[in-house]
């Protein structure tokens, strides 16, 4: 896996992490401490994503540098949703949770690099990455809608905080969920980016919707019509290639 794949993947499982960090049970890690100022694995994931790096020493410094962006971004999310959740962002416990998976990882790469000779480690890496190059080439439209969901999520927690009116978040579902079937028409791999689509446009909606509930229990009713509106953007996505392919294209 390339560096820029490894930091779009790390990207999209930010949310994931910053929904152990904050709203997840608490994982501490000594629970026969009777000390108040508890060692909570909940922070751990948002510390890990630098240590990836390792993956790429060829460039390492720059990998650093690329995934600790992420982890920013990451940190960014996670202070936004921090009145939310059942616990403050501990940003020291997640800079010391940094260092020690930094420090872990390193160890690993070392005892691994005792048995396996660089010289041929490095090729196989670089092999790799010329054969996952074109990714981006084939999924590049799923990266745009990827950036338009995350807009749309932000949009919807600043909505959230500062009572906005009128509230642009739905307007902007409403089109994702359009949208959804009809980019992967443009990429080189429609079955696939479309699978890539729903996931992203079912992630960051479920999480739309869950602010929706907070102030009123009923706000996730309009799943159903979210729901509807995919459909029918797969079903006309799914329709428009199938003329395609049988008079415009002489291989599926």
């Amino acid at each position: 896996m390339s560096l820029m794949n490894a930091c779009i993947l790390m990207l999209l499982l930010q949310p994931l992490f910053v929904y152990f960090a904050l709203f997840a049970k608490e994982v501490d890690l000594n629970e026969d401490s009777q000390d108040s100022t508890v060692m909570l694995f909940n922070f751990g994931l948002l510390g890990i994503t630098p240590s990836v790096a390792y993956c790429y020493m060829e460039q390492f410094w720059f990998a650093v540098g690329m995934l600790s962006g992420v982890t920013i971004l990451g940190l960014t999310l996670a202070k936004t949703l921090e009145s939310k959740g059942k616990r403050s962002l501990d940003l020291i416990l997640t800079l010391r949770f940094l260092t020690s998976w930094l420090l872990i990882f390193g160890v690993i790469y070392w005892s691994i690099s005792l048995f396996t000779g660089s010289p041929e480690v490095q090729p196989t890496i670089a092999d790799a990455d010329q054969q996952v190059e074109p990714f981006y080439q084939l999924f590049w439209p799923s990266f745009y809608y990827l950036g338009l969901m995350v807009f749309t999520f932000l949009l919807k927690v600043l909505e959230f905080r500062f009572q906005l009116k009128p509230a642009l978040s739905g307007t902007f579902l409403i089109l994702a969920a359009a949208l959804i079937g009809i980019s992967p028409l443009v990429d080189g791999s429609f079955i696939l980016g479309l699978f890539i689509n729903i996931a992203i446009f079912f992630i960051f909606c479920s999480m739309c919707i869950e602010i929706n509930k907070i102030n009123d229990p009923s706000g996730g009713a309009i799943a159903f019509f979210y729901a509807y509106i995919l459909s029918m953007g797969v079903g006309v996505a799914i329709i428009i290639k199938i003329i395609r392919v049988i008079f415009f294209s002489t291989s599926v």
